[in-house]
């Protein structure tokens, strides 16, 4: 249960000073309609015109390069790395080498079973790693320096239909006040066994114990939906009043843009 608490608190503090963390970036206060529209380029062309993994690599550390040197959040930019740009593809890429046929570069005998390593599968194993890795880095990248605000807001300068707007948001929050109510109702249920209980039992009551947090969610869900309507909520949601950086704006495209330039020109140069 002590990892459960852990991450709860670590949503909390996520929420409560997301924007106070990303203000510190430099370039806050570049257009987040640019910013997205950037990010979303750099992983189509990461992922649909960039076929060399040393390009992939190249790009992954020209933004960490840009992190460092401008000290932009770089413990919540280097957290985001190693969790879904490091640990995430490697628990896929693993398993990668040792289920793609190919001709054999490593092999181990226990017994009858035999484990091997296919030069094809280290092949998709590095390319799959790096190529995710790339796509993380620039998606971290974007995420420290653009508050959940902004990103709502380049959603709907785009014309993103506002009925997906509002579903972002209210999952987007949500999700936190549906993890606050699981270690609620974990801490209660905690008081109330002072044993552990048997195997088989611990599962039927889990399975009642999530059953109550459905249960809860969805009560808590129509009050809250009555709560809005009582507020005058119509489908949108109000945004902030924001201000952008003309000077930080191009410096942001000038950057991106000649990373974008150099990773497309070396490609074909290479074919």
């Amino acid at each position: 249960m002590s990892l459960v608490y852990q991450a709860n608190k670590k949503f909390q503090n996520y929420l409560a000073f997301e924007l106070e963390h990303t203000q510190k970036s430099y370039f806050f206060s570049v257009n987040p309609v640019i910013k997205l529209l950037i990010t979303v380029g750099l992983i189509i062309l990461i992922n649909y015109i960039i076929t060399e993994f040393y390009i992939w690599l190249a790009l992954s550390f020209f933004f960490v390069l840009i992190v460092l040197l401008l000290n932009i959040n770089i413990s919540r930019f280097l957290k985001f790395i190693l969790y879904l740009g490091v640990i995430y593809p490697a628990l896929i890429a693993i398993p990668l080498l040792f289920m793609t046929s190919g001709v054999t570069i490593w092999q181990l005998t226990v017994g009858t079973l035999k484990i091997f390593i296919s030069q094809e599968g280290f092949q998709l194993a590095v390319n799959y790693f790096l190529r995710i890795f790339a796509t993380m880095s620039i998606i971290a990248f974007f995420i420290v320096s653009t508050p959940f605000t902004h990103i709502i807001y380049a959603l709907r300068q785009l014309r993103i239909p506002a009925l997906i707007s509002s579903l972002l948001i209210l999952t987007y929050r949500y999700f936190f006040f549906f993890f606050d109510n699981l270690v609620t109702l974990l801490r209660a249920d905690a008081t109330r066994y002072l044993h552990k209980l048997p195997f088989k039992a611990r599962f039927h009551h889990l399975s009642n114990l999530f059953g109550h947090l459905l249960l809860q969610s969805i009560h808590q869900g129509a009050s809250i939906h009555r709560a809005m309507l009582a507020r005058g909520y119509q489908g949108e949601f109000p945004l902030l009043e924001f201000s952008t950086n003309p000077k930080r704006t191009v410096i942001y495209v000038f950057l991106t843009g000649i990373a974008s330039l150099i990773a497309i020109l070396t490609q074909f140069s290479v074919v």
